[in-house]
């Protein structure tokens, strides 16, 4: 190669180092900026500027109006003495322990009444009162134009000419007879050579009664009432639940009474 030929080849390599140089060197002051076509920016989002509220009152809730009926119970009142009809076929007698005076009561008010009291005053030949005594009609109740005998005691010693009977108590309405069942009735006589009845009362009724009593009236061949008599003393009364029977005895207490005809009816409490 020529002498020319290699200045030439040495040029060459010497410009382009040159011209790399100084895009180099312009590259260290230049700033590449890429090219954008859509630009989205990411950034929290203003918030509106917060308005106090003061806190506000607390109000609680309306509570609803619960009615409640609650039914009024109406006590039974007195009942008007001109409702109990005192019957004349009253009688008295004398038994082993006190005198009696016996006889029936007739409901005439148009519902059941109950705790029926008649009073018995006492009279000497002069039409002086000696002697004041209160007995009960035996049943717990009379229904509405329904029969009732009472058994007035009285002191075995007293002396009275004549006696005249008043109604002193009675209340109502009150409820009608539970239904009691009598049957296997059997009269007969006692071994104090006194009447007396024996049977069986059943409960016929969906609750339980109690105090279960068996009340006798007692009649002779005039339809007078000679005795009033009832089931045992009252630690004996039984309460009969729905369905349940007893077996009663009425025992008289007049010596020697043997009736004609008898009316024999139960009641209780429920």
């Amino acid at each position: 190669m020529s002498r020319l030929g290699s200045r030439v080849l040495l040029l060459v390599p010497l410009v382009l180092g040159i011209s790399l140089l100084s895009v180099m060197a312009a590259g260290s002051y230049t700033t590449f900026l890429p090219i954008v076509g859509h630009v989205v920016e990411w950034g929290p989002t203003a918030t509106p500027w917060f308005t106090y509220t003061p806190p506000f009152t607390y109000t609680p809730p309306i509570s609803p109006t619960f009615t409640v009926s609650i039914p009024t119970l109406t006590p039974p009142s007195t009942v008007s003495p001109s409702y109990i009809r005192i019957l004349d076929n009253h009688s008295s007698y004398t038994s082993a322990f006190a005198q009696h005076i016996v006889g029936e009561v007739e409901n005439l008010a148009p519902y059941p009444i109950k705790n029926v009291f008649i009073r018995a005053d006492l009279y000497n030949a002069a039409g002086e009162v000696v002697h004041t005594s209160v007995g009960p009609v035996l049943l717990h109740r009379v229904e509405s134009n329904k029969k009732a005998c009472f058994n007035i005691p009285l002191p075995r010693e007293a002396t009275w000419d004549r006696y005249e009977l008043h109604v002193v108590g009675a209340v109502g309405p009150t409820k009608p007879y539970p239904r009691l069942t009598l049957y296997n009735l059997q009269p007969g006589i006692s071994v104090y050579g006194t009447f007396q009845l024996t049977g069986t009362v059943r409960n016929d009724e969906p609750t339980s009664v109690r105090t279960v009593i068996v009340v006798a009236t007692l009649y002779n061949l005039q339809g007078n009432v000679i005795d009033c008599a009832r089931t045992a003393s009252p630690v004996y009364y039984p309460e009969l639940a729905p369905g349940a029977s007893w077996n009663f005895t009425v025992l008289s207490g007049r010596p020697g009474a043997v009736p004609v005809r008898y009316a024999v009816i139960a009641d209780g409490v429920y």
